[in-house]
Parts: C-alpha cells; structure tokens; sequence
C-alpha cells in the first residue's frame, strides 16, 4: 500500500507539473511573451514544481530531513545516476564552454550550501532569501547571454499553443491541485516508510523521494542524448542542480526555515560536493563522459547508497 502512494504521488506531481507548464506556457505565448523568457522562467519553475511543492510539504509536516534530502539527493542523483546511466547509452560529448559557464554557477552553489549547512546547521529566512536573489542574478545574466546567441526552443515551448485565459487557467490550476495532492500522497509514503524501515527521514529524502523527483530529467536527459543533442542534455542537468539549491531551497527556508539533520551535514553535502567535482574530473578534462565514466559513476552512487545504511541504523 505505501508503494502505491508512493507512486501515486509521483504521478499526481508529474501530471502536475505538467499540465502547470503547458498552462503557464499557453498563457505566456496568448501574452506574448518570447520563447527565450519563457524558458527561463516558466518552463524552468514548472519543471521543477515537483521537488519544490514536495519539499514545501515536508517542511509543514515538520521533516525536514525529507525537504533537505530530496534537494541533496537529487543534486546527487542527476550526476551519478542520469548522466552515468546517459554515458552508458552511448558516451556523452560535453562542452567545456557550457561546463564552465553553468557549471561554475552550480559549483558556488553547491559550495556555498555545503559550507551554510556545516557552519549553522539551518537554512534561516534571510539565507533563503539571499540563495532566490543569487538565482535571479543567474537568470539575468543568462538572459543576456542568451541575447547573443542562436534560439533554442525547448519541446515544452514548441509543442504548446496559445491558449485562451480561461483554458490556460484551468491547465494552471488543475496542475496546481495535481502538485499539492502529489506532494501530499509523496511525503506520507516517505514518513511512513522511515517509520516502518526504521530510518531516519533524511534517508528517504535522500534516496526514495531524490530517485523518484528525479525521474523526470532522466527521461530528458536520456531523450536528449539519443536525439545527439548532449548539450542540451548537461544544460538540463545543471540548470536542475542550481534551481534545486538557489530555488527549491531557497523558497522553502523563506516560508518555512529548515533545521538540517546532522548526517546531512556531516556526510551527504559533502558527497553532493564530490558529484559536482566528479563532473569537473572526467567531463571538463576530456570533454567526453564515456561507457567507463558512467560505469564509473554507477559505482559511485551505489557506494553511496551503501554507505547511508550504517550512518542511519
């Protein structure tokens, strides 16, 4: 029965985020508004609605190690697991131009969450603030960067239509009721299976809730890689790391502050750290993730998850 919550969550939060995206989206094109801008902000809050309304539901049901570790596990899940399983279809040509350019954003990102967490163990209201406003920076910046640069439409752009008001309304607010009733179905699973496992919340954030919110950009990702478009494929992955950290965490502590668990600060944020490196390593040096790399990173995260049992039994 708690599997099929679970997956039910899951379902209700896909579904929702995207029936949010194509009304959001439906909207914007009715007002306007250019793909480019589009991109940046509507399709890129709509997909990560999922982790965001999971985590704010934590947050008020008092688990934050399930806020918290859904953000550190995804952030480590979206390297280790999607772009190892994406090497491992085929290799993975990186650009180190898009490597530097995202990737460092997301590298001050991870950094400056690892060194909060294990300096205050909380992420306060004003830290919460500090990370949306970082994140606002990026997107400015990226915007006037993309100024100059060929357009690129995402699918979600391409394949919705101008909608009326009242149709895009609807989209919106049916995807608004999916996320919330998702987030819900979601957060009791995990409770529940960290009572029954006898875990620790933060463990379920950290691997039943991070695999499951992280489905999404692996079928992206996967998608991507056999349409050759890998590019697009690493631009997902790191843009999902910097809004999990500079907007999913950043929202959340703003409404709700979060109290970090000690193992999170102790062990996980220092792993989310070392995935980033390990990008760095292999990608930026030889510009190719090959089938060893992904094997590799397979590995990496199997270890990992190896390594959670003893810290939380």
């Amino acid at each position: 029965m708690t599997w099929l919550t679970l997956a039910g969550g899951l379902v209700f939060l896909g579904a929702g985020a995207e029936s949010l995206v194509r009304g959001s989206v439906g909207l914007g094109k009715h007002c306007g508004l250019s793909p480019l801008i589009m991109g940046l902000t509507l399709v890129a809050f709509g997909t990560s609605s999922p982790e965001l309304v999971a985590s704010l539901q934590a947050a008020f049901r008092g688990v934050d190690g399930v806020a918290i570790g859904n953000v550190v596990g995804s952030n480590i899940m979206n390297i280790w697991l999607i772009l190892g399983v994406v090497a491992l279809m085929g290799g993975l040509s990186i650009q180190r131009a898009t490597l530097l350019r995202d990737g460092g954003y997301v590298v001050l990102a991870t950094l400056g969450l690892t060194t909060l967490m294990f300096m205050f163990g909380e992420i306060t209201r004003l830290s919460g603030l500090i990370m949306f406003m970082f994140l606002v920076a990026y997107l400015i910046w990226v915007y006037r960067i993309s100024l100059k640069e060929p357009l690129v439409v995402t699918s979600e752009i391409a394949s919705t239509p101008a909608m009326p008001v009242w149709l895009g309304l609807v989209f919106v607010v049916l995807g608004l009721v999916g996320l919330i009733l998702g987030a819900k179905l979601l957060v009791d699973a995990a409770v529940f299976m960290a009572a029954s496992w006898g875990v620790s919340d933060a463990v379920i954030g950290l691997t039943v809730v991070a695999v499951g919110t992280s489905l999404p950009e692996l079928a992206a990702s996967a998608a991507a890689a056999m349409k050759k478009e890998a590019d697009m494929a690493l631009g997902s992955i790191l843009g999902s790391n910097l809004f999990n950290i500079l907007a999913i965490l950043g929202i959340t502590s703003m409404v709700m502050p979060l109290s970090i668990p000690e193992q999170i600060i102790q062990f996980d944020g220092f792993v989310m750290m070392a995935a980033v490196v390990s990008l760095f390593i292999w990608g930026g040096l030889q510009g190719r993730l090959g089938r060893f790399e992904g094997a590799l990173y397979l590995a990496f995260l199997a270890v990992y998850i190896w390594a959670l049992i003893p810290t939380t039994l």
